[in-house]
């Protein structure tokens, strides 16, 4: 995209001295030099590529075959992999192994998927510089993940229904016992206009929200024994007592924090500290990227939803039939996960253009260096003025807080947030 000209040189920025502005006045004093006519050029461009890109066609899958898609996808975003797209997701990438794993473990349990995975990585089809140590800690990552799924079937579909459910039922609860306090008018509003920064939420908590201490403990404990897997065929017993200490260890530490993290999460405090914006569901503070990259997909590509849909029904059909091969449903309220499906079914069978005009809104640019890169160039920023606006390389806070100021308008338009994303039309 050509530059149009910049409207953000021409303000006047004072740095230092009494009258220093903070980072947000100086951006609301840049948006007020800029023109409807200037964000019609710039993002008419955006909303064209990304609906191009996000209605691209994709075939229906089975039942089993979209858990696995599901559980792959989540699991490749967390390794956080910065190499070109096509090594990930092409034939023979490592989305395609990553997919060999969640297979063996859907079918065959925990170990066996972690003695895949490991097997993987010992010929280095799935690999990364921070698969056992600082600051990521990735394997433990992954491994933490599975074990906080064994509950839930091994189902990340059964795991985001729940999350989901105990969301809308403590909104429920909270906005009758502290209406003024939340501003929260209408429960089941709220739910909708939010449920998309649900769900991301509900993600990071899933893989995100443990303490580092426990990877570090893990990771520095085995990691001279796995980085010998270069040298060692995956069954041998060694590997396999391995395997054993580590779903041991991480078991016990894991099933004692996962009830109090979920509480946490869903408290009142938990709730606010996402920042949504109650008047209008506009504005969020929850910034992780990979969380954000990974949801992008599912709510926003039409082949993502059409599948995420089908699955949701097959869902509902096992909780109406009270299906016993649900384990971790016998012992709760099946109503509310039940209701919470049926919604999750009817936000996602939306066709594309209403879906995006009722929750597009939702969905947080995931803040990649490219869309620095291209929001850069894009609106001509003056070196002194670029500091200011990506100050720790942010892109989702600029691009967040300008559809906030002409939100109306954008809306209108259709140039939400996401459009802005340049991952898929830009080379690297």
């Amino acid at each position: 995209m050509k530059k149009s000209g910049c409207f953000v040189n021409e303000c006047v920025i004072r740095m230092s001295g009494r009258g220093r502005k903070t980072r947000r006045e100086l951006l609301e004093d840049c948006f007020k030099k800029l023109t409807l006519a200037y964000i019609d050029r710039v993002w008419s461009e955006y909303r064209s590529r990304m609906i191009h890109e996000f209605r691209g066609l994709g075939g229906l899958l089975s039942g089993e075959e979209i858990e696995i898609e599901l559980l792959a996808h989540w699991l490749v975003y967390i390794l956080d992999f910065q190499i070109k797209a096509r090594d990930i997701w092409d034939c023979n990438g490592m989305f395609c192994y990553m997919r060999d794993v969640v297979s063996t473990y859907r079918k065959n349990g925990l170990k066996d998927g972690i003695i895949k995975l490991l097997d993987m990585i010992s010929q280095h089809k799935i690999w990364h510089r921070y698969l056992l140590s600082k600051p990521h800690f990735l394997l433990d990552k992954i491994i933490s993940t599975l074990i906080v799924l064994e509950k839930f079937n091994r189902s990340i579909f059964y795991y985001i229904i729940y999350y989901l459910g105990e969301s809308l039922n403590r909104i429920r609860q909270y906005t009758s016992k502290y209406q003024l306090r939340l501003k929260i008018r209408d429960a089941e509003k709220f739910f909708e206009d939010n449920w998309i920064r649900i769900l991301a939420h509900g993600l990071y908590v899933l893989t995100y929200i443990w303490p580092l201490t426990l990877y570090k403990s893990i990771s520095e404990r085995y990691e001279e024994k796995i980085r010998e897997l270069k040298q060692v065929r995956y069954n041998d017993s060694d590997i396999n007592n391995l395997i054993e200490s580590i779903i041991k260890g991480y078991r016990k530490i894991i099933n004692d924090l996962f009830s109090e993290e979920i509480e946490n999460s869903l408290s009142i405090k938990g709730l606010l500290s996402m920042n949504f914006c109650y008047d209008t569901g506009c504005e969020c503070d929850f910034k992780h990227k990979r969380v954000w990259s990974a949801v992008k997909d599912y709510v926003c590509y039409d082949r993502w939803r059409k599948n995420i849909a089908k699955r949701l029904s097959e869902i509902i059909d096992e909780l109406v039939k009270n299906v016993s091969s649900i384990p971790f449903f016998k012992s709760v309220d099946r109503s509310k996960f039940l209701e919470v499906a049926e919604k999750l079914l009817e936000f996602s069978n939306k066709d594309y253009y209403t879906f995006e005009k009722m929750y597009l809104e939702q969905v947080e640019l995931p803040g990649d260096q490219r869309n620095v890169d291209g929001l850069r160039k894009d609106f001509g920023l003056c070196e002194e003025m670029d500091k200011i606006i990506f100050d720790g390389n942010s892109a989702r806070e600029f691009v967040r807080l300008l559809f906030n100021e002409f939100r109306d308008y954008m809306k209108k338009k259709g140039y939400y947030p996401i459009y802005a994303d340049y991952t898929f039309y830009r080379e690297g």
